[in-house]
């Protein structure tokens, strides 16, 4: 049973592993899409030499896409007024 003194059910799962195992968390959901090979293979390597997960590599990427479009979305409001 878990108590209210008991870590959030994230920081538990990450402290098992050493990672957040975002499949458990109930935080996450998961997403697909298809890339070409080429892009696909280096994101893989990339991913290994850096020790990082392609789950991480994939919501870094999306947040900087993310921040691109609020930007681009700002500069457009301005150009209107």
């Amino acid at each position: 049973m878990i108590s209210h003194f008991d870590p959030p059910l994230n920081k538990r799962l990450e402290a098992q592993n050493g990672r957040l195992d975002r499949r458990r968390s109930p935080n996450s959901r998961q997403i697909s899409g298809h890339i070409p090979i080429d892009m696909y293979k280096k994101l893989k390597s990339v991913c290994a030499l850096k020790d990082v997960s392609q789950s991480e590599a994939l919501e870094q990427a999306i947040n900087i896409w993310m921040k691109q479009e609020k930007e681009e979305n700002l500069e457009s409001t301005h150009e209107e007024d």
